[in-house]
This record gives structure tokens, sequence and C-alpha cells, in this order.
């Protein structure tokens, strides 16, 4: 898919987001038909991301729903799109509350939560610090919740207030909207009561609608539950009938249902019954359409309150025949819910296992791609790709690139008279030399055959000599068999050494071509010997 396609759908699925669940649907399946005709798995699994939660809105929760949440999860690591493994992780963590696992949920809230962190998505630090705290309300723990949203609220304001200052950010005003509803709710449910009016005070009215399309039913039915616990019911009432409408057109059924029984108990006990009539009918209706069997027991108390306050018999007694009746389903649906709960767990954590799998497959496969398999040092590909990025960073930084180039004295000789697997073994005890003398200094390289190659930057020359002694002081130490040599009995290297600050013009081609010539004058004046390119002249350390 092309980056404007994939821009374009982003833009329209983000302007519908919060006000249009069935048009971001719409959207993302028309963004995931286009993304698998052109083979994009990056794009696939955004448009899978949308979807789940385009229907997690319009609570069309089922067992597939985190089936494809895996898939999602496991293409945003094999791609590495850390935005989207957040997300997800976020997403699944939500599924997971809504099936009552608040210990997995908060699992996989705490992942996603790392990897915000870890790159530094702070708006999406703040979502999550939000969902946690929607566990502990949720474990009636509300203290707990209030500080997180408390947090929340912080980091809102300090992040719009930024937004506003430079033009950029991520946070808008129902950010703030948000953490300062769930703080007056934690409030409410302490039964701190001019504390939570206090909070829905503070609710900023925004110009882009979402006060009263995504949380304006939620801040009115606190109102109305902090003013009938203070017996001021008088002003309760204006708020009344737009959370009745609210209740009838479904406005954020999935989460408000149960808010909408308690603004119907408290409408039952001020004997406002027709409005309590037509609120009982309306969740009626929702929990129908939801199917929420955790919601019909609440709902059938609700109207056992209802047919008392009305002294209607036979309505009472048909309620606590679908009470018990609701109570025997719920049971078993919980009961369900917790075997689902430990199947999807299962898929999930098989999921991931999977994935940790692919991914080690991958770090095996670029571990073979970028070393020697013989000696384990990098190879050549490796130092392409390295020797330009030092040699960018050397000459922006007037810093210096130094090059030491290596081979084996007389090992042709070596493998003649010892053998190739004696050779490969000498290449192999070499290499190690090489590499824990040098350690994190440089880059190592097999350059071909028993030939070495070591980058270095920032180090003066004297310094670099140094370590190139040290290698053969190492190998004498080592006393190395090598009965053919015409320099020693033991193996020994010629080395050659470049280094300075990058040159206009000059490339890293030509310093390791210095390097080379170097090492040239080193073999032809003794072998074993350090020949070093210093002062545009040539100077050989025999030792």
């Amino acid at each position: 898919m092309e980056k404007r396609t994939f821009q374009n759908y982003i833009d329209k699925i983000d302007a519908v987001r919060y006000l249009d669940s069935n048009r971001m649907l719409k959207l993302s399946k028309q963004m995931l038909s286009e993304a698998k005709q052109d083979k994009d798995e990056c794009a696939q699994a955004w448009a899978n991301y949308f979807s789940l939660e385009a229907r997690y809105r319009l609570g069309k929760l089922d067992e597939k729903m985190l089936g494809t949440a895996a898939k999602v999860l496991q293409a945003s690591r094999t791609h590495s799109m850390p935005e989207l493994e957040a997300k997800i992780l976020n997403m699944i963590g939500i599924f997971l509350l809504a099936q009552g696992d608040h210990v997995a949920a908060l699992e996989y809230y705490q992942m996603a939560m790392e990897i915000t962190k870890k790159h530094r998505y702070y708006g999406r630090v703040r979502v999550l610090n939000n969902n946690i705290g929607d566990i502990f309300m949720r474990m009636k723990q509300y203290k707990e919740a209030l500080e997180l949203f408390l947090k929340c609220y912080e980091q809102s304001v300090a992040m719009y207030e930024k937004k506003l200052a430079t033009g950029k950010g991520e946070i808008g005003v129902y950010n703030i909207n948000i953490a300062a509803l769930n703080i007056a709710q934690c409030y409410c449910e302490l039964g701190k009561h001019e504390e939570s009016l206090a909070w829905l005070e503070k609710l900023i009215r925004d110009e882009e609608g979402f006060e009263e399309n995504y949380y304006g039913s939620g801040k009115e039915v606190l109102y109305v539950r902090n003013y009938a616990k203070l017996g001021r019911f008088g002003q309760a009432e204006q708020y009344i009938e737009n959370i009745i409408k609210a209740a009838e057109d479904g406005i954020e059924a999935i989460e408000m249902a149960e808010e909408y029984l308690s603004v119907c108990r408290i409408l039952i006990e001020v004997d406002k019954l027709e409005q309590a009539d037509r609120m009982l009918k309306a969740v009626h209706r929702i929990a129908g359409e939801l199917n929420f069997s955790t919601l019909w027991c609440p709902y059938y108390e609700t109207v056992i309150a209802y047919a008392k306050k009305k002294q209607n018999t036979a309505m009472l007694l048909a309620a606590y025949d679908k009470y018990m009746e609701s109570q025997k389903k719920r049971d078993a649906f919980l009961e369900k819910q917790q075997y689902r709960g430990v199947k999807n767990r299962q898929a999930l954590n098989a999921a991931m296992q999977k994935q940790k799998k692919a991914e080690q497959t991958q770090l095996n496969l670029k571990h073979l791609s970028e070393h020697d398999p013989l000696t384990g040092l990098y190879n050549r590909y490796v130092l392409n790709r390295e020797s330009k990025r030092w040699w960018k960073r050397a000459t922006a930084k007037e810093s210096t690139v130094g090059v030491i180039v290596m081979d084996i004295d007389y090992f042709k000789q070596y493998n003649d008279t010892y053998g190739h697997l004696e050779g490969d073994a000498c290449i192999k005890r070499v290499s190690d030399i090489i590499r824990d003398t040098i350690g994190s200094r440089g880059i190592v390289v097999r350059y071909g055959g028993d030939e070495f190659f070591i980058l270095l930057q920032g180090r003066k020359t004297e310094e670099i000599i140094e370590l190139s002694c040290a290698i053969n002081s190492r190998l004498r130490t080592e006393k190395i068999p090598h009965n053919k040599s015409l320099v020693s009995s033991y193996v020994t290297v010629s080395q050659g050494i470049a280094n300075g600050i990058p040159e206009q013009n000059q490339t890293m081609d030509d310093l390791t071509g210095l390097a080379d010539n170097a090492l040239y004058r080193a073999k032809e004046k003794r072998r074993g010997s350090i020949g070093v390119y210093e002062n545009r002249d040539y100077r050989v350390i025999t030792m």
C-alpha cells in the first residue's frame, strides 16, 4: 500500500474514531481489503487493530477478536512497529478486562507500559495509567485508582499546555476531561460528593465536540448521583432527561449500561416512576442487543425496586423469577468466561511463544549474515556498513579513524605442513587473541582466509600501535607451533596501521589502501613487524 494511501486511511479513521464507530469499522474493513491486495502486512496489522477497536466500542465482542489481536501483536513485533505493539497490548488488556480476567489484563497493560516508556509515547502512558486505574475501579480499590487518575490529569494538562505553546503534541482537551471525569467518579464512589462535583466543574468545553459525543452522558450521570446523595435532587433534574435520551439512543451502551441503572434507581427512590420506566425499557433493549449476561442481574434488581415502589405484586413476582433465572445464567456465563479466559491466555501465550521463536530465528539469521562462521568475528558485510557510518561520524566530529590490517605469516606453508583442519584451528586461535585484545575498543573483521581487519575510532596512533604490539605479545605467549615459518618457530602476524582525521575528498578506501601499503612495507622489511603510516610517511616497527 502506498504511503499516501495508508496515511489517508489513518486520517479518515482518526476523524471518526470517537464519533462514529460504525464508520470506523467500515473504513478499517476497506483498508484491510486494500492492504491484502497489496500484500502489505504492516497495513493489514493496522487495519485489523482499528477494526478491533471499532468492534469493541460497538459491543461486538467475540472469541475471534483475541485471535486477531494475537496476530496483530505478532505482526507489530515482526515488523518492528512499537506504536502498534503498545496499542494492541493495551487492546488485549481491554478485552481480557471485559471478560473479567483482571490479573491478565493488568499483565498486558504493564507490557504495553514498558513499550510506551521505552519509546517515549507519553500520551499512551497516560492512557495506560487510565486503564490500570479502571482495573482498580472495577476491583473497588478506589484510592489506588484515584492516585493513577490524578497522575493522568497532571500528565494531560502538562502535555496540552506544551501543545498550546509549541503547536505540536498528541494531547487534546478531551484527554484532560476524561482524567477529570475518572477522578470525579472515584470521589463519588468514596462518598466525597462535594469533591466529585468540584472535579466535574473542571471539565473544559472543547471545540471538537467530544464532550457531548464521548463523555457527556457519563458526566451527567455523576452530577445526578452526587446531587442525589447530597439531598439536592432538584439540581439533578436538569440532567435526567438527557441521560434517559442517551440510554434510549444507546450512547456508549457497553460502558454506560450499569450507570444508566444507577440513575434509574435514583428515579425510583424519588418517585419519578414514569422516567424510571423509560430508563428500564432502554436498558432492557441495551442488554438484549449486547447480550451481556452479567447485566441482567442488576437490571432485574432495579425492576424489583420499581415493582415494590408501584406495589405491583404480579410484576414483583415475575421480576424475582427473572432475577433468579438471570443469576443462574450469570453464574454459568462467568464460569464459561473463566474457562474462556484460561483458553484465551493459553492462545495468547502460544502466540507470544511463537513470536519469540520467530524473533530468535531472525536474530540467528541476522547473526549468520553478519558473522564469519569459523571465527565468530564480523564479516565484510558489517565492515562495509560500519566503516561508512564511522567515516561519516568522524568527518562530522573531526575525530580520527584508525585501521589495522594483518595476516598470518607464511600461512600457506602452515596449511601445507599441518593440514587444513589445523589451519582452521590456527585461524580460530589467532582471531580469539585479536578479539580479546581489542575488546570493545573497535570492530574486528575476518577479511578473508588468514586476513583480519580492525576498525577503530577516536584513537591516537600510539594507542593503536600499543594494541598491535599487545596482539604480538599475546601470540608469543600462546606459542602456536609453526616449523615452516622463516621468522619464528611459532605463529606470527604482520600488521599495517593507518590513522587520521578524514581529509577532504578522502574515502575509507583511501585509508585502507594506506594501511595495506604499511603492511606491505612491514613484510618487505621483516615478517612479524608492524608498518605504520603517519605524517604522510611510513615507518616499520620490528619485534
